[in-house]
């Protein structure tokens, strides 16, 4: 839309933050996520950025990028729509402008989504899970072949959810091997804070072979 608008986080005055923390939390559940002052307080410290698409001056969606993969890996930890506005290309717009705004230095992305195969069949949560990986898959994301992949929760103490691991390129080309796993470990030390060697890290790297460590 002509009139789309994207700002950071820490450009908006209170109304507009209060807006996007209204979008941030109602899209997800406390254990799957961080707090929206630490948000902003990693955003101000420059530790990760958040992008807000605003209509105009009210903001419609969110996307964090923080850097914490190697070799030019950008890592999207959140994307989240106002939920009167989903299902009309909002997301679109957003993810695009997130591509257009990716750095020169890590122009690929990797994200996490809940496995659906996680959530029971036919349920609500599971064609909410789907959905999201139809979303993404669209876009040009694709599944990473990491077997038993788990995503921390922020619950404490933090439980290992089943998820699926996602990766973007302008040029299609994604990361395999041992670059793989370089991401998996960087994710669970730098955007979950699990110490090395931590049991989930653990158990996802020996699920790709008997030969992977931490």
């Amino acid at each position: 839309m002509d009139d789309d608008v994207f700002v950071s986080l820490t450009e908006l005055g209170a109304a507009g933050r209060e807006t996007v923390r209204e979008i941030f939390e109602e899209a997800f559940e406390p254990w799957d996520r961080d707090s929206f002052d630490a948000l902003l307080r990693r955003a101000e410290a420059s530790e990760a950025r958040t992008l807000v698409l605003c209509e105009g001056s009210v903001p419609v969606g969110l996307a964090t990028l923080s850097w914490p993969g190697p070799e030019g890996w950008t890592y999207l930890e959140y994307l989240a729509v106002d939920a009167a506005r989903r299902g009309g290309g909002v997301g679109g717009r957003l993810w695009r402008g997130v591509v257009e705004r990716l750095p020169a230095e890590a122009p690929r992305m990797v994200m996490e989504i809940h496995d659906p195969a996680g959530a029971p069949a036919a349920s609500a949560e599971r064609e909410i899970r789907e959905r999201r990986q139809r979303f993404y898959e669209r876009l040009g994301a694709v599944a990473l072949p990491v077997r038993g992949y788990v995503m921390p929760g922020r619950d404490e103490p933090p439980t290992a959810y089943p998820g699926l691991l996602l990766a973007w390129s302008p040029d299609g080309r994604l990361p395999s091997g041992d670059e793989v796993l370089r991401i998996v470990r960087s994710l669970h030390r730098n955007a979950y804070g699990l110490p090395a060697g931590h049991p989930f890290t653990a158990a996802v790297l020996s699920n790709q072979g008997p030969h992977r460590t931490v």
